[in-house]
């Protein structure tokens, strides 16, 4: 048979099922009537059963989908893949719900942003310091990818502890530029970032470090770039800003994913962190201003962090101003 049907030739199995067949005395190759429903249950309406339950309900599950239809579990992959063509997927965490508005400047910041650096093209980019806050634990646990060992066969994995609730924590404020950090600003334990003490104790020490750094610039040839936090807003930090001649970009609020202090320093910073332990502030300082040069003295990374922010500008505008996924 193989010689004569090539391809098309039934398989060894089906000829045995069919010899079996034939011997018994049913010639017929057609399937015998049987109770229940009919096999094919995917009809138009059916199909539009289960479009209308999932826009309803879009948690809905295998089993809920199959009581509204009466069939089995196995069928319902049919509907969902083959002619509705949906997938589940895991919803995608943002900062903030945006309004029409918050879209609007987001896009209208990013446009102006653009142009102004000529899409991170302009040397002005080198001018920009940017800044933002943020919560260092001194024992923080490692991540789960981090965690992984080799074990030898019967052997146990090793454990950790999870993260006490009561493990000491340093707030620092980072400054940083497209080739290097300018200063890291520590909050003092047991205090609150206020906008008194971001105006008279942090900014003062990040503006005497660019004066360091470049002595011969003046400061009205600098952009900062921080976000909307209350301490950055207020009247007396913009007052301040005014009388150093520090020019001020504003940053359009809850726009965490194109900032490159939220999308790229700290989270690089921290990683470098996970699994150390501090027994002291001291301690936690040298180590966080070491872990910062570090990131510094690789310039390339500190431009493509800037890079980066231009062209999430792009992707933010693309978007209308809703938040994007990094591809």
């Amino acid at each position: 048979m193989k010689d004569v049907f090539d391809d098309t030739c039934p398989s060894l199995g089906t000829i045995e099922r069919w010899y079996l067949q034939f011997k018994r005395g049913v010639f017929s190759l057609e399937d015998d009537p049987r109770s229940g429903r009919p096999s094919d249950v995917v009809t138009p309406k059916n199909i539009e059963l289960v479009r209308e339950a999932i826009m309803k309900d879009q948690h809905i599950t295998y089993q809920q989908l199959a009581q509204i239809l009466n069939i089995f579990e196995r069928s319902i992959g049919r509907f969902l893949y083959d002619h509705l063509h949906v997938r589940k997927v895991c919803s995608f965490s943002v900062p903030h719900e945006l309004s029409k508005e918050l879209r609007e400047l987001r896009v209208k910041w990013c446009k102006t942003m653009l142009k102004k650096f000529k899409s991170g093209k302009d040397n002005t980019v080198y001018s920009i310091p940017t800044s933002d806050e943020s919560w260092i634990y001194f024992d923080d646990i490692p991540t789960k990818s981090q965690n992984k060992v080799w074990v030898f066969e019967n052997e146990a994995p090793p454990t950790h502890a999870k993260q006490s609730r009561s493990v000491g924590k340093r707030m620092v404020v980072s400054f940083f530029r497209q080739n290097g950090l300018v200063a890291n600003v520590f909050l003092n334990k047991q205090k609150t970032l206020t906008a008194r003490w971001y105006m008279e104790e942090c900014l003062p020490q990040m503006i005497s470090m660019l004066k360091t750094l470049h002595p011969n610039s003046p400061m009205c040839l600098w952009y900062l770039n921080i976000d909307n936090a209350p301490a950055h807003r207020v009247a007396i930090t913009h007052r301040y800003l005014e009388e150093s001649g520090l020019k001020l970009m504003e940053h359009p609020p809850y726009s965490t994913d194109i900032a490159p202090c939220d999308f790229g320093f700290f989270p690089y910073a921290k990683i470098k962190l996970k699994g150390l332990r501090f027994r002291s502030d001291e301690e936690f300082i040298v180590v966080w201003n070491n872990v910062c040069d570090s990131i510094g003295d690789k310039k390339k990374r500190m431009e493509a962090l800037f890079d980066e922010s231009f062209e999430r500008m792009e992707k933010c505008i693309s978007c209308g101003g809703n938040y994007f996924k990094k591809q």
